[in-house]
């Protein structure tokens, strides 16, 4: 089987956008010095994924200057991750806090599901999406769907600052080498 084929339970095999050659025989991250070990449950299996991890950051209207000044708070952290976000989120934290966030569609448009498939080919790590409660959006049905993903994959999710502020504190989350 290679690295693009699915096992029976429709999960990925390894990680998507590495190359064969990038994995041992039996499936491991061939790069150690860089990679940590992340145990999938749905996969029963020990993957090796890069330190530099990917954080998903996304917000409702009403909830977009609550994101931007999290992510002002925590710019020295945030910056030694790979960012991406949602059409209208990313640039305006772009605009506003001069971090490097790679922008997807806009939700509404497909930008959720964008962020739904980084993270069943276990290229997002944790879920940071500020989302309005109180109103019923269009597409609330993506938005169900990405937090149904980000929960089967048992990816971090955070859905206001002071979960967000927990997990980006975390030594687990840190993108630093441990010494």
């Amino acid at each position: 089987m290679n690295g693009m084929e699915s096992s029976n339970n429709g999960c990925l095999d390894n990680i998507i956008g590495t190359s064969d050659h990038d994995f041992t025989q039996n499936g491991e991250y061939k790069d150690f010095e860089n990679a940590v070990s992340l145990n999938v449950p749905t996969r029963q299996k020990s993957i090796k994924m890069a330190h530099r991890k990917t954080i998903a950051l996304i917000a409702h209207d009403k909830y977009k200057p609550n994101l931007i000044k999290w992510c002002q708070k925590w710019k020295h952290i945030l910056k030694e991750y790979y960012l991406i976000g949602t059409g209208t989120t990313s640039k305006k934290i772009n605009k506003e806090t001069g971090l490097d966030v790679q922008g997807m569609l806009s939700g509404p448009d497909g930008g959720d599901q964008q962020i739904g498939a980084r993270i069943a080919e276990h290229r997002c790590d944790f879920l940071c999406f500020f989302w309005d409660p109180t109103s019923a959006a269009p597409h609330d049905h993506d938005v169900k769907a990405l937090f149904r993903i980000a929960t089967l994959y048992d990816v971090l999710i955070a859905t206001n600052p002071s979960t967000a502020d927990m997990v980006i504190s975390n030594p687990v989350m840190s993108c630093k080498k441990e010494g």
